[in-house]
């Protein structure tokens, strides 16, 4: 006699962490076309079966397993944490692949809205399921509970100003964050371009204090993409206050992380900041892509890129050369502006073949209708260099270090 076999039986029987990263390390582009990978999670699990009690947790769990058997198929989906599952779906289109997702993360929702998290990436360049998992694990840290936005906009705009100012508390002791700003220059004129929105972090007393490891943090807790959005709004608030003064207005380029852009959410957020400032012209909001620009899946990218742009955000390419997978981007894909990385400025004085690549990267963006800025300019000997190569643009501290929105517009700006 064959003892029947329950739902949760079932669920417990899935593949585990240990059998997942098994499988991670040894699927790849060499075995399949393409890969897609799904990361799902309940991250406070443990309250809500403190709150709600075991049967409720449990019932819970088994939805997102069957949902994603259904969904997905069983042959590669694992139970790899107590309330994380992933699964791998091999040789299948990106729309497909999206499109799954998309029903699985409704059919969970019906039941269960904001109480999980989902993330998911997919391939179908030279990929490894282990490098995919761990990005499908960080879009789905970011991505919070809700379909909306994640980010608070205060209902009366005005008074979030005057009472903010330029700065905001960070989480946990007295310290603020506020921009700073760095300007772009045209070195054959001197004359101001632009200007880059960084972000610093000040004392009680407005000391600054090393921001590096506060982002270092974010970017590994997955909350970097509220940083980021935080930089986007302050800087358009900044372009919004230049307005009222009637300064004349320059571009500024505020950073965006490869975790942020990867939220599926991300261009909502954008668009949501966006709409809090309709006086400012699209063609002065430019976005640049910050860490290592290579870590992104050609499609993924690309897709990202066309998704933004039909609402007319353009990207800036940052740190261009500090890796060898940049040169792929730049030859597929069209950017506003590309930021030469201050490494290849360094020793292009004395460095005959840094030069001669700066030089190449300068033409390929001209012929490419594409800006071409180098960054971590110094010295006027890297100036009338990049000026004998045919460079145009600048940023660093030969023309200017990051300073305050006040002392920017004192020596940029005022009429």
């Amino acid at each position: 006699m064959h003892e029947k076999t329950s739902p949760l039986d079932r669920l417990y029987a899935l593949p585990s962490h240990r059998d997942c990263m098994n499988a991670a390390y040894a699927v790849d582009s060499d075995m399949y076309s393409s890969l897609g990978v799904l990361a799902v999670d309940i991250p406070n699990f443990a309250c809500i079966k403190e709150q709600k009690g075991y049967e409720y947790g449990s019932r819970f769990l088994l939805r997102i397993s069957e949902v994603l058997r259904d969904v997905f198929g069983e042959h590669f989906l694992y139970h790899t944490k107590e309330a994380e599952f992933i699964t791998f779906c091999v040789n299948v289109t990106y729309e497909s692949f999206l499109n799954q997702c998309a029903r699985a993360k409704h059919l969970i929702g019906r039941r269960y809205s904001g109480q999980f998290r989902i993330g998911c990436t997919w391939s179908n360049g030279i990929f490894k399921a282990a490098d995919l998992m761990s990005k499908a694990r960080s879009i789905m840290k970011c991505a919070g509970f809700s379909e909306s936005p994640l980010i608070h906009f205060p209902e009366d705009r005005d008074a979030a100003e005057k009472e903010s100012g330029q700065t905001e508390t960070v989480p946990g002791n007295d310290w603020k964050r506020t921009i700073y700003l760095q300007p772009k220059v045209d070195m054959r004129t001197k004359a101001l371009v632009g200007a880059e929105a960084l972000v610093r972090v000040l004392d009680e007393n407005g000391r600054l204090l090393p921001h590096g490891q506060m982002i270092e943090s974010m970017e590994k807790n997955g909350t970097i993409q509220e940083l980021d959005y935080f930089v986007f709004d302050r800087t358009l608030e900044t372009l919004s206050q230049w307005k009222k003064k009637g300064y004349l207005l320059k571009p500024v380029s505020s950073n965006f992380s490869r975790n942020t852009l990867l939220n599926p959410s991300s261009l909502a957020s954008v668009l949501a900041i966006l709409s809090r400032y309709p006086e400012i012209p699209q063609e002065l909001v430019e976005l640049e892509i910050t860490e290592t620009a290579g870590d992104f899946e050609n499609n993924t990218f690309s897709e990202m890129i066309r998704r933004f742009g039909e609402y007319g955000l353009q990207f800036s390419l940052d740190d261009f050369g500090s890796s060898y997978s940049n040169m792929s981007m730049l030859a597929n894909l069209h950017f506003r502006s590309v930021k030469l990385d201050r490494s290849m400025i360094r020793n292009i004085t004395v460095n005959p073949v840094s030069r001669t690549m700066v030089r190449d990267v300068i033409k390929i963006c001209q012929d490419c209708g594409m800006v071409c800025i180098a960054e971590g300019v110094e010295t006027e000997a890297q100036v009338q260099t990049l000026l004998e190569d045919g460079g145009r643009y600048a940023q660093g501290y030969y023309y200017g270090k990051p300073m305050p929105v006040e002392e920017f517009e004192k020596k940029y700006l005022k009429l």
